[in-house]
């Protein structure tokens, strides 16, 4: 009798024994097969010896959130200033301020301002030069183009090259003058005062306004 259970027991162990292994090598070509398909990640548990591997620093998961949301938010300022862009020259101070009021931080802005001007998408020349165009068109001297410049924080160099460039600025106060006022000449105080401050509300220096009012003389 002893001896059969001696029998029954080495069967049982025998059987687990084996059941075991076959679970082992199941788990091995599970794990096996997970790595191939690129989905074993440290999360899942490794099979070996039963042990998992260390759970992801919540430290590093943060900084990779803050990464992601970073690259994010450089594409959207790059794709808002690309078309802020497209409508017409910016300058950079102008941009940045454009931007900054859209809610996006002033370091990514300046980031991204600086990739487009090194790709010659954001240019302070030919803002300068497409803005004393634009304003010499309307009339406007070059004292009034170099302080709108200049609240813009473009670079003085700038300025005074693409003010001092095809420009002559005495013949633009006669045209603008006689504009306004006709080619008669002026004997009134008067009036020759209203002219006089005209002009000088307009950006052109003394030595232009009396050169544009001895003209009808």
């Amino acid at each position: 009798m002893l001896f059969f259970t001696h029998c029954r027991l080495g069967l049982a162990a025998s059987a687990w024994c084996s059941n075991r292994l076959q679970k082992d090598q199941n788990s091995s070509a599970k794990m096996v097969e997970w790595c191939n398909m690129g989905c074993y990640t440290p999360r899942l548990r490794t099979f070996e010896r039963g042990f998992r591997l260390p759970p992801i620093d919540e430290n590093d998961r943060l900084d990779a959130d803050k990464s992601e949301q970073r690259l994010e938010q450089l594409g959207d300022i790059r794709r808002q200033a690309v078309a802020l862009l497209a409508r017409r020259e910016h300058a950079h101070f102008e941009l940045m301020r454009k931007l900054s009021a859209k809610g996006f931080e002033d370091a990514l802005i300046e980031t991204v301002l600086n990739e487009l001007s090194s790709e010659q998408l954001l240019s302070e020349h030919r803002f300068a030069n497409e803005f004393v165009r634009s304003r010499a068109a309307k009339g406007y001297g070059p004292n009034r183009i170099r302080s709108e410049l200049q609240a813009r924080r473009v670079d003085e160099v700038i300025i005074e090259a693409y003010l001092q460039s095809d420009w002559d600025w005495f013949e633009q106060a006669v045209r603008v003058n006689e504009k306004r006022f006709g080619d008669k000449a002026v004997s009134d105080v008067k009036i020759r005062a209203k002219q006089y401050r005209f002009l000088q509300y307009r950006g052109f220096s003394p030595e232009q306004i009396s050169a544009a009012l001895r003209q009808k003389d």
